[in-house]
């Protein structure tokens, strides 16, 4: 009975791991398909989007030259 509660154990922490790193994956996803992380307004766009300062232009575009 012990070992059958030590492989759930283990089992629940697989999964609360791997659960977490997915969540930190999709962190790394670009903010808007038109913006590249090497663009010089890159950090000032994600900065205001993640304040809800703007929004972009609608279907995963931000539009920087628009």
């Amino acid at each position: 009975m012990k070992n059958v509660k030590k492989i759930i154990s283990l089992i629940i922490a697989a999964v609360m791991m791997l659960s977490a790193m997915a969540v930190f994956a999709t962190a790394e996803e670009p903010i808007f398909s038109d913006v590249k992380d090497t663009d010089w307004a890159y950090d000032g766009i994600k900065f205001a989007t993640e304040k809800g300062l703007m929004n972009g232009t609608g279907g995963g575009k931000f539009s920087p030259q628009g």
